[in-house]
């Protein structure tokens, strides 16, 4: 391929990528965790522990062999797959087949130790009937493994890092608040009931559903290890993609660069769904393209129907997840624009799937909220004008000045934004500079086909205009709030931008050899910082003297939680059983045995002013409530005080009133760092 400014273009695009690369590590540098001097623990010698995390393992292990076995028969019986799509379609549908009957029992009352028991030996028969008699071979998955031996090497030693962090005692935010607290109240309770006011719980929520399975049969570590297995499912998803409807020869490639994500291994080892959302969002994707390929015909209905499975199932965890089906459901009424019938039929093949799959969450909102998509839309208990308003935090985004516009790529890769100073510091949102740097030559590619289109790479555009509609929805977020403001919302737009990268590197021979070198090389080092980046976490988390016995599992949490944890401890061990304990700026309950109300969207204290204006009121709701204990995380309200955080106004963070029901109306108890408890004095 020749151009007349060959030479410019070439030096403008060297220049381009050594301002991203050193932009980028200047403000994300992957060596300061190892750099920073600390308290190096020692390993164990305890040999139970290490039993112990072996059984973890193999419960997670036999978790997803139980999916496996109870998807591949439908997944073979719907279309003609490949050993490796047979794989990376049974298991995420089999999580279905798990989690909807569970669904059901929870709503029926009927989560006894018992009835779990008895359902996990029930869906493993399914697993134990294939390793006897069918033995499914997954020979053609290990062959693909064997094709790039650098590749095996990275991605053998992410999973022995991710394995280490996963295997640790769950310390993450939203695991602690929601994921891991919503089936330890169910399992409480001994079934699923309304009542709580944590508006999360009302979320679409099948991978809590399946945690609480293996919580109520294991433990609380084992769904931290299902979520990890994700990671290699994504891995292979974009591996397949770039290989069937891109035609790379390397689909490796794709995996190298979703892999170039920091946040893709962070995320999985925490019990999180953003990445089983990413996976079902872009796996629903693949289908529809498969379906694309083999046309309206019995194989082609088949993948549509898979195509509708896994977009019912990204509906089933998060709100957001529309963007997937609503745009495939465009897509199939564009392709049969000039047979309405046709595509009328063939998005009812489609949507049908999904819309059963995804429908009893939405119904059980319905029946316990009166909203199907509570708290928002329609509103419903706990929820209020003031709470609607703070939640949405409408005007605090990005803003709709074109320079923001102009720097999103930027604002997205460094998580700041230069305009109006906003900055997202959380580490789950880190994605690495590729894509950054690798964004002027993807646009040209993707304009290129565009205008010449090519069979062979038919899902060029398709898989672009993808990709643009989720980022297109997450900017239309960003901009208007500034809660919104997180780039780990994006990681479905980054996978389904991995297998373009993968066409683009194989493609850029055709343009100039030095240039795919250069780009290489940085490839090269990307993938070597990331893995540097992993390790660092590793030096902050220390999992070696967890999982050797040389630290046990109470000393870890009081190490990475200090504050929060010993609070934990002293409510649950000092308060008496019927003790109600109010927390303000704190969502996290997790390891609260009492009866622990969190402040879920922290805004509990700026709601009670709302409702009742002064202290007396205050303090008068809190006694019909039945509060005994408040507990306030000061360390969170000085820092949002401090930062002005966009989501929280004055009325929440009214230090005044704060500090008048502290000498009025409470007594302290106790103080741990960043915490105070105070008891509701008797008037």
């Amino acid at each position: 391929m020749n151009f007349k400014f060959k030479p410019i273009l070439n030096l403008s695009f060297m220049g381009w990528l050594t301002v991203a690369l050193a932009s980028y590590y200047f403000v994300r540098n992957p060596l300061t965790p190892l750099l920073v001097a600390r308290e190096w623990l020692p390993l164990g010698s305890s040999v139970g522990v290490v039993v112990e995390a072996a059984v973890n393992l193999m419960c997670a292990v036999w978790l997803y062999g139980v999916a496996f076995s109870l998807g591949r028969p439908l997944v073979k019986r719907l279309a003609r797959l490949t050993g490796l799509e047979t794989v990376l379609f049974a298991i995420p549908i089999g999580w279905g087949i798990i989690g909807l009957p569970l669904l059901a029992l929870g709503l029926l009352g009927l989560l006894t130790t018992p009835i779990l028991s008895g359902y996990a030996l029930i869906i493993s028969m399914p697993l134990a009937y294939q390793l006897i008699y069918q033995r499914p071979k997954l020979d053609g998955v290990m062959a693909h493994c064997r094709q790039h031996r650098w590749a095996t090497l990275y991605f053998s030693l992410t999973l022995m890092i991710g394995l280490g962090l996963t295997l640790l005692p769950p310390t993450s935010w939203d695991g602690l608040f929601y994921h891991l607290t919503g089936p330890k109240l169910y399992l409480e309770a001994g079934g699923i009931y309304p009542g709580r006011d944590i508006p999360h719980l009302s979320f679409p929520s099948l991978y809590s559903i399946v945690f609480m399975l293996v919580m109520a049969v294991r433990g609380d570590i084992v769904p931290q290890l299902l979520h990890f297995g994700n990671y290699f499912l994504i891995i292979g998803l974009v591996y397949g993609t770039a290989r069937r409807h891109l035609g790379v020869t390397n689909g490796w490639l794709a995996g190298l660069a979703v892999a170039t994500l920091p946040m893709l291994l962070t995320l999985a080892s925490w019990a999180y769904n953003d990445l089983a959302l990413a996976f079902y969002a872009n796996g629903a994707f693949y289908a529809y393209l498969c379906y694309r390929e083999e046309g309206v015909g019995a194989e082609g209905r088949g993948w549509l129907i898979i195509s509708g499975l896994c977009a019912g199932l990204a509906m089933s965890l998060k709100y957001t997840s529309f963007i997937a089906p609503l745009t495939i459901g465009l897509y199939i009424l564009w392709q049969h624009r000039r047979e309405p019938m046709v595509a009328m039929r063939q998005a009812f093949i489609f949507s049908a799937p999904a819309i059963l799959i995804a429908l009893p969450w939405y119904l059980k909102n319905m029946a316990f909220m009166g909203n199907p998509f509570y708290p928002f839309v329609f509103g419903g208990p706990f929820w209020n004008e003031f709470r609607a308003v703070g939640y949405a935090a409408a005007g605090t985004g990005l803003g709709q000045n074109p320079l923001s516009l102009l720097l999103l790529p930027l604002t997205i890769t460094l998580g700041y934004d230069f305009v109006n100073g906003m900055q997202d510091a959380s580490a789950d949102g880190l994605t690495g500079p590729l894509f950054l740097l690798l964004l002027p030559p993807l646009l040209y590619l993707v304009s290129r086909y565009r205008r010449r289109p090519h069979p062979e790479y038919g899902a060029v555009v398709p898989l672009a205009l993808f990709a643009l509609a989720q980022t297109v929805v997450w900017t239309a977020g960003a901009f208007n709030s500034g809660a919104l403001f997180q780039t780990r919302l994006m990681l479905a737009a980054f996978v389904t931008l991995a297998p373009l990268v993968a066409l683009l590197y194989e493609r850029l021979p055709r343009y100039d050899v030095t240039i795919q070198r250069i780009v290489q090389v940085a490839w090269g080092f990307i993938l070597v910082m990331t893995l540097v980046h992993h390790v660092g976490e590793c030096f902050v988390y220390q999992p070696w003297a967890y999982l050797s016995g040389g630290e046990t599992r109470e000393a870890y949490l009081q190490r990475r939680l200090p504050g929060h944890y010993r609070m934990m401890q002293y409510i649950d061990e000092a308060l008496v059983d019927e003790a109600t304990v109010l927390m303000l700026w704190e969502p996290r309950s997790y390891y609260c045995e009492r009866d622990c109300r969190p402040d879920s969207i922290l805004d509990s204290f700026g709601n009670f002013i709302y409702l009742y204006e002064d202290a007396e009121g205050i303090v008068g709701a809190w006694e019909e409530m039945g509060v005994s204990h408040v507990l306030i995380f000061q360390a969170g309200f000085d820092h949002l005080d401090s930062q002005e955080a966009l989501a929280y106004d004055a009325v929440s963070l009214n230090r005044q009133l704060l500090d008048q029901l502290k000498a009025d109306y409470l007594e302290q108890v106790t103080t741990t760092p960043g915490y105070e408890l105070y008891e509701v004095r008797d008037e």
